[in-house]
This record gives structure tokens, C-alpha cells and sequence, in this order.
């Protein structure tokens, strides 16, 4: 870990009513961690990367799920809120003998000036959508691939 921005759990901005908190690090110089929850525990972690084409055109600081989780302990859960265009978005679930499974998202933004990639990781894939989160800066968006607003079922 470079540095740690934000250690003690804050607040989050953006709606007076919320009752999340967070914390947040910076990984690397193209990387970074936020925990969201309760001020006393997260429920959902997220990981971050981006880097503009003009920093690297190779985009290496760029994370994929693969840096982070072997793709064998990974299982796909179809979602009417897979996209995958120029926009990417995929949800699995992580299950290790002897461990809890954790479900995530797996997010991708290309765009001409660089890309980004998100991951979040929770207990359960409902605690992606709640209301509480609608304040913070997720990746995540409940969308179809014809890019409608919809609320995101899963096949499991």
C-alpha cells in the first residue's frame, strides 16, 4: 500500500441521511482501495485502477480481476445487468475451500483518453444496489446491455 487518504472511517457525502462510512488508500500511483460500511465494519470493498494513454499507452497500471483472484476459485453469474461494449460490466462469484464466498463486480471503462477498471467485492450481490451506496463513486450501474435502466437480477 502507498498511502493511506482517508484511515478512520468518515461519513460519506452526498445525502445527509446516509448512514456509510468509508476509508480509502492509495495502492500505487495508478491504484487505489475504498471499504464501505458501518463506521465499526466494511461490507463492501472496491478496488480501483486507471491511467490515461498519454501516462502509458500500454495502460500496465490497469488492473483486470486476474491480478487480484485466481480465475479458477471464480464463477460467473449471469446478470440481465451484463454489459459487455465499450463498457464492461461482469459479477462472479469467489469460492475457496474453507472460505466464505465473497460475490463481486467486475467493471471496465476504455474511453480515448485512458481506462478504468473497478472491482467490488461484498458478501452478497445485493449489497452492491442498496440505496445507501447512491452517495459514493461506484463504477457499478444498474443497466442492461441496451444501456436501460433496470434492477439487476441474478442467475445463480
Amino acid at each position: 500500500m502507498q498511502e493511506w487518504r482517508v484511515k478512520s472511517p468518515i461519513k460519506e457525502e452526498g445525502s445527509s441521511e446516509s448512514s456509510i462510512y468509508s476509508i480509502n488508500a492509495g495502492l500505487s500511483d495508478t491504484s487505489w482501495m475504498n471499504a464501505y460500511g458501518t463506521k465499526a465494519q466494511p461490507n463492501m470493498v472496491v478496488l480501483g485502477s486507471g491511467q490515461g494513454v498519454i501516462e502509458d499507452s500500454s495502460l500496465e497500471g490497469v488492473y483486470e480481476l486476474s491480478d487480484f483472484f485466481n480465475q479458477q476459485d471464480l464463477t460467473r453469474i449471469p446478470s440481465n445487468c451484463d454489459v459487455d461494449s465499450r463498457f464492461v460490466q461482469k459479477f462472479y462469484k469467489w469460492q475457496k475451500k474453507g472460505f466464505q464466498p465473497l460475490y463481486m463486480y467486475d467493471v471496465t471503462m476504455p474511453g480515448n483518453s485512458g481506462s478504468e477498471t473497478e472491482f467490488g467485492i461484498a458478501k452478497n450481490l445485493e449489497e452492491f444496489f442498496k440505496p445507501e451506496y447512491e452517495g459514493s463513486y461506484l463504477g457499478l450501474q444498474s443497466m442492461d446491455s441496451n444501456y436501460d435502466e433496470v434492477i439487476c437480477t441474478f442467475k445463480q
